[in-house]
Formats: structure tokens, sequence, C-alpha cells
């Protein structure tokens, strides 16, 4: 079925992605290519046709059904970037089977809750995913079968080359079209609150809606080669796997496992004919650095001629950069795990540089105000979807049925307006954005990211988009911070180019301030700026940065002068109870030195003798008591003006004393008269003892946040 040459994608009743895609381009002569993969050496290469896929996906078939896995079962996989990755996929996919893919950077605990909360009947992984899934197999009931990927085959595991070297080359299983709304697969997407969500896509809201996306933004077609540099986990990477093969177009799948670096991207566009690229927001803002400038100038690109960005919004000057440099321009598209592409930058219109673009075709996308009405031009508001008889449409169909709950129903962010008698129902992404005059989306920023100073809003995106002109920034996270007298403000975390890591911070810091209020409306610019070594910034070269995350550091900063230091071994979780802990500990210190202090100055210190009898109950004697007091307030970091407002406190109770103390000259004080004289000994009779029971108290639970620390460091 030869949906690519649809003038206008239609919706089918039913559909098989193996059946309608892979055989039919298996079945055109010329062996058509499907995939070109480069291992992470770099030592061995593949070059992969759709018959080959074809045929393997038969054999992974039958080898699933003899290990008894049903229609509407459950396959995790957490596979690296290996050929068997895409076998497995379509062959799950030809019987019906639901494919479930996550990330290799999972914990244990993460690949527990993944395998219970899907049910899953089979998990599949590399060596090192087999290992930690393991640890937590007897948390996993429903996981009957374990299939381990490479390496060497760990106790309980069965090899999947080996089990499926014992099928027949030519076995084959019955091809079955599907009802288009059964589940096809799963994908684990983080919400604002609470664990990973699970978003369910049926058998063409990803499987054959993404022909769309890869005809109108990748601008794919056979003969053409897609490198999506996102990892396997992630949502963006099946929008390649599915709208390549949709079109006959061929993946270029490097197996990268390490960090992300400039040079190596650069290197195998120079390799290799890879004709697309789709990359994260952040590999283009490392590729427009002096240093990968002057490596683009020596080594070119062998074939690339079309370049696409998603993830997170991208920096207008980045695209400047990169055009500069190769001529070609960045097209910027806007979606969602949820979602196929729902706007974005295609042939036919100018690109606005930091613009979203315009709807993708066929996508009733709109920005809508709190009453459900759509937003006039350069009004702020929600981006969504229409909905309204989508079960019924055929153009239409981008779309997930909803998350996945205990009970095997699904939900969506919907909300239902009904105006004039007219009903609209919405799909909200929880993003914001404005529309210009001329229809081009912009985007603001998450619906909870939103920066509300001084009744002023303020998107994140803005400010980093500002921050990124001036030429000592290399990319910056911005977040709400709280003020006392604007409520929010804008506090920004900077990481600095090489060149001017060494400049004098508080100049640099008041310049970009100066650079923001030139380069974009003068409330915006960030009136707190913190630089940060690069790594500090949450994110991945395939996810957004992460706001939130940004919010929990600077409070963790705010209340300690430094970022707490936990180990790097820690997940997520235990790095959040440890920096709390290491916070805890530094104002328990503090705590036992202020405790120890007036244990050791109480028995010296006497009161002066304008204050009334009832306050000279809680002094004892000496000469030197404002220099007592002076000590005190200095290790409980009082200020010298508190100190005097304390002694102003203090001369305005004497006034309402029951017993007023006669004012006298200070110089007349050193020793008091014997009717108002307190008896010291006995007095720390009792106080003496209750502030030793303070300290030792403080002690134990200074040793108990320690152990806590320690137990999380371990766990983690």
């Amino acid at each position: 079925m030869a949906h690519f040459y649809d003038s206008v994608l239609q919706r089918p009743d039913s559909f098989n992605f193996a059946v309608d895609v892979v055989d039919y381009w298996a079945a055109q002569p010329g062996d058509l290519e499907a995939m070109y993969w480069v291992s992470q050496d770099e030592f061995q290469k593949r070059s992969l046709t759709f018959k080959y896929f074809s045929r393997q996906s038969h054999r992974v078939s039958v080898l699933l059904q003899r290990l008894g896995v049903k229609e509407g079962e459950t396959v995790v996989m957490v596979v690296p970037r290996v050929p068997a990755w895409w076998e497995i996929a379509v062959g799950a996919i030809r019987s019906g089977i639901i494919i479930a893919p996550a990330t290799t950077l999972l914990t244990a605990k993460d690949i527990q809750y993944r395998c219970a909360k899907s049910k899953a009947s089979v998990f599949v992984g590399d060596g090192a995913s087999v290992a930690k899934f393991l640890t937590v197999r007897d948390e996993c009931s429903s996981v009957r079968t374990i299939l381990q990927v490479g390496d060497v085959i760990h106790p309980g595991a069965s090899s999947f080359y080996a089990s499926l070297e014992l099928v027949e080359a030519d076995a084959s299983v019955e091809d079955v079209r599907r009802d288009w709304n059964s589940p096809s697969l799963i994908y684990f997407t983080s919400g604002t609150s609470g664990p990973p969500k699970m978003v369910c896509h049926n058998q063409v809201s990803y499987p054959l809606a993404l022909t769309t996306t890869a005809k109108s933004w990748y601008q794919l077609a056979p003969g053409k080669v897609l490198w999506n540099t996102a990892e396997q986990g992630w949502g963006k990477a099946a929008w390649s796997f599915f709208g390549a093969w949709n079109c006959g177009a061929t993946l270029f799948v490097y197996d990268d496992r390490g960090p992300f670096s400039a040079q190596r991207l650069l290197r195998i566009l120079h390799q290799y004919p890879i004709t697309t690229i789709c990359a994260a927001p952040l590999a283009f803002r490392q590729l427009v650095l002096q240093e990968a400038k002057s490596y683009y100038e020596k080594y070119p690109p062998m074939a690339l001629s079309h370049c696409t960005a998603a993830g997170e919004a991208l920096n207008d000057e980045v695209i400047r950069q990169w055009h500069a440099i190769s001529g070609m321009e960045i097209r910027d598209g806007y979606g969602q795990t949820e979602t196929i592409l729902l706007c974005g930058n295609f042939s036919g219109f100018a690109i606005r540089p930091g613009s979203m673009g315009k709807p993708a075709p066929t996508v009733p996308l709109s920005i809508i105000n709190g009453d459900g009405s759509e937003t006039v031009a350069g009004e702020e508001g929600d981006i969504a979807v229409l909905l309204d008889n989508i079960s019924c449409k055929k153009d239409f169909f981008g779309l997930f049925d909803g998350y996945l709950n205990e009970d095997s129903t699904v939900s969506r962010r919907e909300k239902i307006f009904t105006k004039n008698g007219e009903r609209k129902v919405w799909y909200l992404t929880g993003d914001k954005a404005r529309r210009d005059e001329d229809g081009y989306f912009w985007f603001v920023g998450r619906s909870d990211d939103v920066i509300n100073s001084s009744g002023y809003r303020i998107g994140p995106f803005e400010v980093e988009s500002t921050l990124k002109l001036h030429p000592s920034v290399v990319e910056s996270a911005v977040i709400s911070s709280p003020d006392p007298v604007r409520g929010e403000v804008v506090k920004a975390f900077v990481v600095l180019t090489e060149q001017w890591k060494d400049v004098n911070q508080d100049l640099l810091k008041k310049e970009l301030q100066d650079f923001c209020k030139k380069n974009a409306a003068p409330y915006k610019y960030p009136r707190k700026i913190q630089f940060v070594p690069s790594n500090f910034l949450p994110r991945t070269t395939n996810a957004p940065s992460s706001h939130s995350q940004m919010t929990k550091r600077s409070f963790f900063i705010k209340l300690s002068n430094n970022p707490p230091v936990v180990p790097s071994s820690l997940n997520a979780y235990y790095g959040d109870v440890a920096g709390w802990l290491v916070v805890m500990l530094e104002l328990h210190t503090i705590a036992i030195t202020i405790t120890l202090a007036v244990v050791l100055t109480a028995p010296t210190m006497q009161p002066p003798q304008d204050l009334p009898l009832t306050m000279t109950l809680q002094w004892a004697e000496r000469k030197d008591y404002s220099a007592s007091l002076y000590s005190l307030t200095t290790l409980a970091g009082t200020s010298t003006a508190a100190t005097s407002r304390m002694d102003v406190t203090c001369r305005e109770e004497s006034t309402v004393g029951i017993s007023p103390t006669p004012t006298e000259p200070r110089a007349a004080a050193s020793s008091p008269s014997s009717k108002e004289r307190v008896d010291s000994d006995s007095l720390m009779d009792y106080l003496y003892p209750l502030l030793a029971c303070l300290c030792a108290a403080a002690v134990v639970v200074g040793i108990i946040v320690v152990m806590i620390g320690g137990f999380c460091a371990f766990a983690g």
C-alpha cells in the first residue's frame, strides 16, 4: 500500500506497519536500502535492505509466538542503536504485540517501574540493561521471558541471536491488518508531577501519520538518507523510524553511546552520504562555536542538504550563525511524544528565525485563551489541537489515544468549551505561544515555566535567546526566582565561552544585564545571573532543558552558598535527598556553634542596669556585657544594625516593666545593687543542664543526618 504517494494522507480502517510499509518497499525492484548502520567504534558497517527487515521481522514474529507472547501483550525494549532493535520492533508490530521502547540511561528502578506499569511479558535489553533488570526481577511478576541482545549472556536470560538462529530462514506468519485504533506502542514520558506516564499510540497515530512529518519536514523520499541523533528511548527516534520508512528513505544509524561531540558529528557528516539531519538544538548550539566552525571548513559534509531541529525551542541567533557557516537553514519544528510534528518551518514559505513556523499540513492547531477562544495576533495563549470528531476524521490522526491508566482506560489533557451554543474539545499541549499577523507561531514556554514579575509575563526562552546573542554565552537556562518586591524575577544560569571565563564576573553580569535591556524589552532582563559549568544544566542531547530542575538547584544554592555536592552515582531521587541533607548539615553546624557559645558565655554575662528586673533573670553577672553580646550576635549572624535594634527594644521595654529600674549612666553600672543582683549559681543550676541537653541533642541529630546521607549515597 503506497501511502507515500497519496497527495493527502487518509486514515485507513485497518493497518499493519510491517505489512503495509516494510513489505511494500521490500517488494519493489532494486533492493531499496532501509538502513546504513555504523558501529560504536566505526569498524563495522552494514547496509541493510527492506527485504532484509521484511524477512527478519517474520522470523522474529515466529520466535515471539513460540515463546508464548500473544497479540496485545507488551515487550519492553532497552536496547542501544543496533539493527536488532528494528528487527524486534517490526517483528512485534507484525504480530500485534505492543512495543515499549526505553532509553539505555534507565536505572534498575526505572526499568522495574516500566515493566510493572506496562505489565510487560517480555524484557529485551543489552548486557548492561539485562544486568539491571535481573536485580529487580522479583518485582516484575508479569515478565515471563528475558531476551539479551549481544554481550555475554547473563544467567536467567536467553540470547536473542541464538534463539533467532533456531527459527527457519523462510519461517513466516500470516499477514493481518489490525483495527486502526488498536494499541501499537507505548512511550513513557515525564509529567510536571508524579512518576512517568504511559503514552499509548495506536496502529496509525505514529506508524502511519508520521508520513506527513517525513514528507513535509524531513523532505524524504526513496534515495534520501536521514540521520536522527536521538537515542531509541525517545519519541523523536520513532519519528525517523516510522517517518523515513513510510517514505522509502534510508535510515543512517550510528551506534553512538558517548557524550555529545560536535567534532564527531561533523566527521560523520563528512564521511557518509547523509542528506537530512535531525538533531537537538543543543547540538546546533555547539556546531556554531569557533572550534566546530574551523572543523567544518576543513571537512564539510559529503551530501547534507537539509537540517531540522526539535526537542526545545531554537535560538534565532544559532539559526543565523549556522546559515552563515553552512549556507543551510535549520528548520525548527514542534511536536511531542504524544503527537507527530504539529508545527514547523516547511518548504514553500520563508523561515523567520526563532519562530516555530506554521501548523503542519492537516493539523488543526491553534492558540486559545482561557475561555476557549482562539487568540488574536500577538496574544499569548495555550497551544492546542482541536479534537472535535477526531475519531471520524481521516485527514488528521497523528495524536495519541491517551495516557494509559491502571485500569487500561486512557485519558488526555482535554478541555471542553461551549460558546454561543457551539461545543469544542481541545487537546492542550501544556505549552504557550503567540501567533503573529502572518500566522507564524512563536514559542513562549511551558505553561508552568512562564515568569510573572511585577505583572509582566516573561517566557524563559525569550531571555535565553537574547543572552545567546552575546559573544560570551554558550548557552543558558532561565527560571523564576522569588523576590519580596516583584514576586518573581528572572534568574539566568549562564555557561560562558572559554575566553570569557577569566573576565571579572561582576562586571560581566552588569554587561549582560545591560545587553538584555538593549536587545529585548527592559523588564525581561535577568536581575540575577549565575555562571555555571556546562554540565550543571540538566539536559541531554535528546531532551529539552528542565527549568523545574534548575529551580530546585537554585533553591539549594539559596540555602547553601555552593551547590550541594553529592556522588555522581546518585540517581535523581537520591541526589535531591542528599542535597537536602547537605543543607541540613550546614544549618545544623551553625546551630551547634550558637548553642555552645551560649553555654560557654552564659556564666560570665551580666545585664545592663537599664533593663527591668524581669529581664535580668535571663543573664548572669559579667562586667564586660557589651563585648559578650557582640560575640554572641556575631556567631548567630546578627548584624550591628540588628544589635542596635535589640538594644532599642530593650530600652523601650524598660518603661513598661512592673518594677522599672532607674536609668543610670552605663559607666556606673559595673556592679548591680544587692537588691537586684541575680543568684547566678542558682540560675545556672537550671540553665546549664538545659543547654547541655540541647547541645547533646544537636550532636545526635548531626550523627543521624550523616548516617542517612551515607545510606542514600550507597542506595544511589
